[in-house]
């Protein structure tokens, strides 16, 4: 008799604790569906791009106070567009890292180059200046030409920033004193000329890509 109740009682141990297991096995499996499924929501969705205007093909001087720094062609790009005709990129929402520069010359028909690089603003245009983005910039200038001699100039800079919707629309532009007549400016190198292009070389090059997923 007793060995039957000791038969029992075993018995009743085993069918107990024969479900947990099984329990902490869909337990188990539960959790990691819901982390996979918590992941896969904020999938990170990449966006870069490297901007450039090459040399012109005729010498567009340009006299004017606010300038939108001219970009036309895409060397790479992911996820971003580029309008030539307005020299606006489009990028999806996200937070961004952007490196500027370029290379201007002048006509020199004035003598002092701040007429022509006195640069006091240079900054991202969003959408259509519904929010700015101001830019540093490191200038080096050469004024060591003579009188009628081209003097050139070089402009960079970088920038973190952020953008809160796709298809967001941007400019880089530059605002300066006003000039004088003659400070007339032209994004070129100085080694260059219309009829003696470097084509690998580009006076505009601008770099961004996005460092994360969302601002």
């Amino acid at each position: 008799m007793k060995k039957k109740i000791y038969i029992l009682l075993n018995i009743l141990v085993v069918c107990c604790l024969a479900p947990a297991p099984s329990m902490a096995s869909s337990k188990s499996h539960k959790t990691r569906s819901t982390t996979y499924a918590h992941q896969t929501t904020h999938t990170f969705t990449p966006a870069y791009a490297t901007l450039i205007s090459p040399e012109p093909e005729t010498e567009d001087w340009i006299l004017d106070q606010t300038i939108i720094v001219p970009i036309t062609q895409i060397q790479t790009a992911k996820n971003i567009t580029l309008d030539p005709l307005t020299h606006t990129f489009t990028v999806p929402k996200g937070t961004y890292f952007i490196h500027f520069q370029f290379v201007m010359k002048d006509r020199q028909t004035i003598a002092s180059p701040n007429n022509f690089f006195s640069f006091t603003k240079m900054h991202l245009d969003i959408n259509n200046d519904s929010a700015q983005e101001i830019l540093d910039w490191a200038p080096n200038i050469d004024s060591s030409g003579l009188l009628g001699d081209f003097r050139w100039a070089s402009f960079s800079g970088s920038k973190i920033f952020s953008v809160g919707a796709d298809e967001t629309a941007i400019k880089m532009v530059l605002n300066r004193d006003t000039p004088v007549y003659g400070a007339e400016i032209l994004f070129s190198h100085p080694e260059n000329s219309v009829s003696n292009k470097h084509v690998e070389i580009s006076p505009v090059r601008i770099t961004l890509h996005k460092i994360n997923g969302c601002p």
